[in-house]
């Protein structure tokens, strides 16, 4: 049966049956992202982490820009599941005008842990087998870099990073290098 305009009735239903679908999609609620990364993703602590071996001075290489200018730390294991976390901001690991500040830390998990100034849980989502390079991250997504022994090569192992972050929900196109 054909109806004025020309069009059958079954593919007019079709019509405005694809229209209010539509219609619906848009009053959806849009989910807000508060940070660098989609909290619905996945996320994930490396298996690999050891305390011990991660212990030492570490350069950030990229990150997502927060309130703290992180550019380094060290970690040096204390007693039991705690260690020392000591921060480098301001200016790259080492160099005249940057501070530094100290905290205690402590294991949650594996890879995972806080720092006694905040109320944050860090996991390192990814090191390398040589424990040369790591992805740490919070879940909650505000915070999160790429940190190496060294503050230049290993283009391999940042790119691996990268790809980490990017599996484990974080828009990676924020990322930043730290000069």
């Amino acid at each position: 049966m054909i109806l004025d305009g020309g069009l059958p009735s079954v593919f007019r239903r079709f019509i405005v049956g694809a229209v209010l679908v539509i219609l619906v999609g848009c009053t959806a609620p849009v989910q807000h992202v508060d940070g660098y990364r989609d909290t619905n993703a996945l996320i994930g602590a490396t298996s690999r982490f050891d305390l011990n071996r991660f212990a030492g001075v570490w350069t950030v290489r990229e990150y997502f820009p927060t309130e703290r200018a992180l550019t380094g730390f060290t970690v040096m294991p204390g007693a039991g599941d705690t260690f020392t976390w000591t921060e480098t901001s301001g200016q790259p690991s080492g160099a005249s005008g940057a501070e530094q500040s100290a905290t205690l830390g402590t294991m949650i998990g594996q890879g995972r842990f806080t720092l006694d100034w905040d109320d944050h849980a860090y996991w390192v989502l990814w090191v390398d087998e040589g424990f040369r390079t790591a992805v740490i991250g919070t879940p909650n997504g505000r915070f999160g870099f790429i940190a190496d022994r060294s503050p230049k090569g290993g283009a391999d192992r940042i790119k691996a990073a990268r790809e980490i972050l990017d599996f484990n929900g974080y828009d990676v196109s924020q990322l930043r290098v730290l000069k």
